[in-house]
Order: structure tokens, then sequence, then C-alpha cells
């Protein structure tokens, strides 16, 4: 293959990863939210376990998913109903719980790592 079609590839797969990430923005495919779409906005430390192990919280709160580790990690449901995506160091991840109900997660990344989250109904 040519420099230029090396470079051509590069550049489509940028688009196409643009355009991806723009389609799951506008069409809700995403469970990530603001701040203010919450309820109350609970943190879980990510290093190389959850911290909290465990999290009680009301329907419509959010969790932000905080890596302090120096590599990758990732917060994901075994339903698959939440996915942080990875969170490069020093990043974060908001998501907000709507369901009640208990969700174990692992991180995607390195499996050991669990966690749950309890979601209690609104009283």
């Amino acid at each position: 293959m040519t420099r230029l079609g090396t470079l051509s590839g590069r550049r489509n797969a940028g688009y196409i990863a643009l355009v991806l990430l723009i389609g799951c923005s506008l069409f809700g495919l995403s469970s990530m939210v603001d701040a203010q779409e919450c309820g109350k906005v609970h943190e879980v430390i990510v290093t190389h376990v959850f911290t909290p192990k465990e999290l009680v919280l009301e329907a419509g709160d959010c969790v932000r998913f905080v890596n302090i580790h120096e590599i990758e990690h990732s917060a994901v449901a075994r339903t698959r109903t939440f996915n942080t995506g990875t969170l490069m160091p020093r990043s974060s991840s908001l998501i907000r719980f709507d369901t009640p109900g208990e969700l174990p997660y692992w991180c995607g990344l390195h499996p050991p790592m669990i966690g749950t989250i309890i979601v209690k109904p609104k009283p």
C-alpha cells in the first residue's frame, strides 16, 4: 500500500469514529449524562479496586467513576446496562441509574475488579 493510501485509511477511520460518537450522543445510545440531570452524584474511586465496592443510591441518582490509577480501567455492568468506556488515568465518567435493582459490575480490562450498585426506588 502506498503512503497516501495509509494516510487516507487513517483519516477515514477518524471520520468513522467521529460519526459514531456523534450518533451515539444524538440518539441516546450513551448512558453518560450531565450532573444537572442527577438527583445526587455519588463517586466510585477506581484504582486497583472500586471504592466503595458496594454503593446504595436512589433511582435518578448518578455515579461518577473516577480513575485515579496510573493505568486504564472501565466499569461494565454484568447485564451490560451500563459501560463507562475506557477510563484513562485521571478521567471520569458520569452515569445515571433510573431502574431499581442490584447491578454487579467489573472492570472490562481487569475482570477480577468487581463492585455492586444497588438502586433503590424513590420514596
